[in-house]
């Protein structure tokens, strides 16, 4: 390859690891083996003077918003990188829709990719093949991790575990055992109750009865000091999400029956329905073009909690 020093740009060191860990290929030695292969493939290469190191440690590669991945596109347009050395093609991108639209903004601005442990290239026709395939290995193995863990997760959530997230008004969470689940071991919690928000619940649902208005709603609360459990005023979204959460509702045979009608799948046997645990309902959304969106109840799961109930159905 020809000599850096031909060229006044910089060459760039990617290198990216979804968690904060000293563990397997650490950003650090990402870096040092990038280095390597620099010093083997370019003539005449300062790492000192003739390098930008791009570092995210913590970022999923699943899309592109990571500060030192921006930050690195942004010196491209700028013209200061002529080429971007990294571990692996999937510490770039595990999103092939990603990834190609990147392969054509830097064939634009005359970016050359190094792979300091793989054979490819994106000059010849050959080797951008080859990136594209390997590139979309990387999203099928990302998509493959994240069903087996979303449905490990899901045959966890029909035995009614509290699986983690922010804890809803009125609950905590308490760990309950441990388990193995795909080679790992997980801590169970399940929610019990915190009798002073408890009694915020009750009040809140007994004025919607009363008010019929959210609106209406958000004004007592203002007036009567009533704050959320991070001591910030309530909004009408927020105490919407409060009012449809299933997790208060007392698990009994009215509440099967709403269940039964909407067809929603019951992980429970009719006696679980005791009129004394809470529900616990999953899989009520997804994420579509960066939107939470709210699922058919069909897609619903319903388990019984482990924790008590508050709201009467």
């Amino acid at each position: 390859m020809k000599s850096a020093k031909q060229d006044n740009r910089k060459i760039a060191i990617y290198s990216r690891k979804s968690k904060f860990t000293g563990k397997g290929e650490s950003t650090h030695n990402q870096i040092e083996t990038c280095k390597r292969k620099i010093e083997l493939t370019f003539d005449n290469v300062d790492l000192e003077s003739d390098i930008i190191i791009y570092e995210d440690e913590g970022y999923t590669g699943y899309n592109t918003n990571r500060p030192a991945f921006q930050k690195m596109l942004k010196d491209i347009r700028n013209k200061k990188i002529r080429a971007i050395a990294f571990y692996k093609l999937d510490r770039i991108s595990r999103n092939v829709s990603d990834f190609s639209s990147l392969v054509i903004e830097l064939d634009s601005y005359d970016v050359s990719f190094l792979s300091a442990t793989e054979s490819i290239e994106n000059v010849t026709p050959s080797g951008r093949a080859m990136m594209f395939m390997i590139s979309v290995f990387a999203q099928l193995e990302r998509d493959t991790i994240a069903e087996r863990i979303r449905d490990n997760m899901l045959e966890l959530a029909k035995t009614g575990r509290w699986l983690g997230g922010m804890t809803p008004t009125g609950y905590k969470s308490e760990q309950i055992e441990n388990i193995t689940v795909d080679g790992k071991k997980r801590k169970l919690y399940k929610l019990s109750t915190i009798d002073s928000e408890v009694k915020i619940i009750k009040v809140l649902f007994d004025k919607m009865q009363e008010l019929k208005s959210q609106t209406k709603l958000e004004t007592y609360t203002i007036q009567h000091d009533i704050k959320t459990k991070n001591d910030k005023a309530y909004t009408r979204w927020g105490l919407k999400n409060i009012l449809i959460n299933p997790v208060y509702a007392i698990a009994d045979q009215d509440t099967l029956e709403y269940f039964r009608n909407l067809g929603v799948e019951i992980y429970a046997d009719e006696k679980e329905f005791d009129g004394i645990h809470g529900l616990m309902v999953y899989n009520k959304t997804e994420k579509k073009k960066n939107q939470v969106v709210r699922k058919a109840a069909c897609d619903w799961i319903v388990a019984i909690g482990k924790h008590e109930g508050i709201i009467p159905r």
